[in-house]
C-alpha cells in the first residue's frame, strides 16, 4: 500500500498544468469520482497513456459539463473562491 501511496502522490505531483486544469474539471463537474480513484485507475494505463490524455478520455466518456467551471474560472478571484466553498 505504501508504493502505490508513493506512486500515487508522484502522478500528483508532477502533473501538469493542462492536466490539472482537467482533473479539476472533472472533480468539480461530478461527485461520481474522487482525486484518489483517478490516480489510482490512471496506474494501469501509466505505461501506454499520459495523465493528459487519461484525463481528457475519463471527461468525454464522462460527457461533463464543464461550463459552469469555466464561467467561474473566467470571473474574479472572488467569485471563484465562493464557488469552490459552497
Amino acid at each position: 500500500m505504501v508504493i502505490l501511496l508513493k506512486i500515487l502522490r508522484s502522478v500528483f505531483f508532477s502533473m501538469s498544468i493542462e492536466s490539472y486544469e482537467i482533473f479539476v474539471k472533472i472533480l468539480t463537474a461530478t461527485k461520481m469520482v474522487n482525486g484518489f480513484e483517478l490516480l489510482m485507475n490512471y496506474n494501469w494505463y501509466r505505461e501506454t497513456t499520459s495523465l493528459k490524455t487519461y484525463l481528457h478520455n475519463i471527461e468525454k466518456e464522462m460527457n461533463l459539463d464543464t461550463q459552469l467551471f469555466q464561467r467561474k474560472i473566467l470571473n474574479s478571484q472572488k467569485d471563484y473562491l465562493e464557488y469552490i466553498s459552497k
